[in-house]
């Protein structure tokens, strides 16, 4: 620790630990990518120095480094992001729309997708993603529901997220393919699928399906530094120029040669070593998984990227354990040092990659062993409870103990009756939470528009706005300023410039009661506008 006590020390103490990172980045703490280039970092970090080229003007090594990253993921043209994916949305969606152009949006996109839609001042449609209603996990998008909305409308793009963050894809060759029939511009956030290329058991990549532009976070999945990810452009539908502008534009001028540093060696690693290593990596992750699903109580949800270990209570544990996404999530990182992706009501997120340790899985699936046979005895102990008698005294039968004994059992039998009770009850609670997710997911989809995100934005900018509690009767068919979504599934109730309907205003309710997060309140009020 040195004198400063600041985040550099934290983030020294941290690496030096026994945590066990089963999250991104996709390095996962593994020094085998670095070797020794780690240990000083600050005599590597320059500016546009000779011989180091230009991100914003590549003629040399940055531009080979581009072209290295269009070989590995078959793109015309790949364009790096040190500002995350979110600088790479931000740039397709301005360079492919214009100023008033109608956009078809998944309801479940990320942010910055939202943030292009009122910096352009874009006309947005959505389409809602199928809902796991056990899980509230979003399965994709169909080529129906996309038909559904195009034939009636004029969309100048498509903007949809394939993989979610769970591992389910879109059926993105149909849908790219039946767009393009018709001049529109597919975009793909696969912030979470920079892996896909690299191994015959992941799903196939969004670009190799047809999508005009696609946007990778590979600091999610590959040894990448965080913040880092590339912008595939590979399409005659879009005008490249005009995309390159605009990624210019969300681009800091300054761009970190580290973190450049980090996407090249991350690239050049795929390149030169990824055929063993994903080999091997597979492997692991699949025995790993094989191992989770011969668990009596914990279990994998369906994913289609299988390296997403999505963990879920099996369907004899249901009812054993409240909020099993909290509490897996806790008890790992609490009890064993595993420090997980994400936790929900019902699951929790363990992401794989490339960088792990086969000693990971090890201690992973060691101690998932142990919290799955805690669980089993807790179901075997209240499983004896309700038989109201213990074998021990059943054994008894001398004549001067048969009295007590028969006292005692009178009492047991009332203990077990109160316990059988008791067992039923959180059975029948945990199935009533289930069932009012159940209602509570499937009625989230629909949405009255009043205006564009920006003009609900402007108009509270410029005229004032109300904030007006849940209990407030007056809130109803006012309209929103603020998106307000639910996590899971991260997807909003209401957006900029909706309608705040009675319906939306119980969902609200609903989720609290079931301790689902709500973003978006500000100690349960609504930003809304004035009524004039």
């Amino acid at each position: 620790m040195s004198k400063y006590n600041d985040l550099l020390d934290k983030l020294i103490e941290y690496t030096d630990s026994d945590y066990i990172p089963m999250h991104m980045p996709g390095a996962k703490r593994n020094d085998i990518f670095y070797e020794n280039e780690s240990k000083a970092l600050s005599k590597l970090d320059i500016t546009e120095i000779d011989g180091f080229d230009n991100m914003h003007d590549a003629s040399g090594i940055i531009l080979d480094m581009q072209k290295k990253a269009q070989r590995l993921y078959k793109a015309d043209l790949s364009l790096l992001l040190v500002n995350g994916s979110t600088a790479g949305i931000l740039a397709a969606i301005s360079g492919v729309c214009h100023k008033g152009d109608s956009i078809l949006v998944a309801r479940n996109c990320h942010v910055s997708v939202y943030n292009a839609l009122y910096l352009n001042e874009l006309k947005a449609d959505y389409i809602s993603p199928q809902i796991d209603e056990e899980t509230g996990m979003f399965l994709g998008i169909s080529l129906d529901e996309i038909k559904a909305k195009v034939e009636n409308n004029s969309y100048r793009a498509v903007v949809i997220t394939s993989p979610t963050y769970e591992g389910r894809t879109s059926d993105i060759r149909g849908i790219a393919k039946y767009l393009h029939d018709k001049g529109i511009v597919l975009i793909v956030d696969e912030a979470h699928g920079a892996h896909f290329n690299f191994h015959k058991e992941f799903p196939e990549s969004a670009i190799s399906q047809g999508a005009d532009i696609v946007i990778n976070s590979i600091h999610k999945t590959l040894p990448a530094p965080t913040q880092t990810a590339l912008l595939h452009l590979n399409s005659d539908l879009i005008n490249y120029d005009r995309v390159k502008r605009y990624w210019n534009i969300y681009q800091s001028t300054s761009p970190s040669y580290l973190l450049m540093a980090g996407i090249d060696r991350a690239l050049s690693f795929v390149e030169l070593d990824g055929a063993e290593a994903y080999k091997e990596y597979v492997a692991n992750l699949k025995e790993l998984r094989g191992k989770i699903m011969a668990l009596e109580n914990i279990s994998l949800a369906e994913v289609d990227d299988i390296s997403k270990v999505v963990l879920v209570a099996s369907e004899k544990a249901k009812d054993k354990i409240d909020n099993f996404g909290k509490w897996i999530f806790d008890r790992l990182l609490e009890d064993f040092h595993i420090q997980l992706e994400m936790a929900s009501f019902d699951y929790a997120i363990a992401m794989t990659a490339v960088g792990d340790k086969k000693e990971y899985y090890d201690s992973f699936i060691g101690a998932l062993e142990s919290l799955d046979k805690e669980i089993d005895e807790t179901r075997i102990q209240e499983e004896q409870d309700q038989t109201g008698y213990k074998d021990s005294v059943d054994q008894r039968d001398s004549v001067e103990q048969r009295e007590s004994v028969e006292q005692r059992d009178s009492v047991d039998q009332r203990d077990s009756v109160d316990q059988r009770e008791s067992v039923d009850q959180r059975e029948s609670t945990g199935q009533a939470a289930r069932n009012a997710k159940k209602e509570l997911f499937a009625n989230l989809a629909g949405y009255k528009k009043v205006m564009e995100a920006h003009e609900a934005v402007e108009k509270a900018d410029l005229e004032g706005f109300d904030m007006l509690s849940l209990e407030d009767e007056s809130l109803i068919n006012r309209v929103s300023v603020n998106a307000v979504l639910l996590y899971p599934p991260g997807m909003p109730v209401i957006n900029s410039g909706e309608l705040i309907t009675e319906d939306k205003i119980q969902i609200i309710k609903k989720a609290i009661a079931l301790d689902i997060e709500v973003i978006g309140l500000n100690d349960d009020l609504i930003k809304v506008l004035k009524v004039n």
